[in-house]
């Protein structure tokens, strides 16, 4: 099996710790921006909130599970329990803001391994 130079391997390190960084504060900063949840034609702010909890709770466990971040994360993989399903309006916003976040996460994966920003990396497979 072929091995990564010391310092090719440093990068990747030091790539994954600032991702897994910028994934969970991004995460947090997500679900705890009351603009989302709850909304403001919320129709059940408890339960909203309840499903904000389970959803936060979910993606950390994927995140931690065997020490890997599951990227890009769809939102549709997600299994509420239908008591702790989020009201239309709320799940509105906080799709929209979800995928909104995961579009920042992309676009700046390439400054956390110090490579170029996509403009500028060069498409290998031509």
């Amino acid at each position: 099996m072929a091995s990564l130079c010391p310092g090719a391997l440093q990068s990747c390190i030091i790539g994954r710790a600032n991702f897994v960084s910028s994934f969970l504060l991004e995460t947090t900063r997500l679900l705890v921006n009351h603009r989302y949840i709850p909304s403001d034609e919320c129709h059940d702010v408890q339960v909203c909130n309840n499903a904000s909890q389970v959803f936060f709770a979910e993606l950390i466990e994927r995140s931690a599970d065997e020490n890997k971040i599951l990227f890009p994360v769809d939102w549709s993989t997600f299994d509420f329990p239908e008591e702790e399903t989020f009201c239309k309006e709320c799940g509105s916003n906080i799709n929209r803001a979800f995928n909104t976040s995961q579009q920042t996460l992309w676009h700046n994966l390439p400054v956390h391994f110090q490579l170029p920003e996509w403009e500028k990396i060069r498409d290998f497979d031509s």
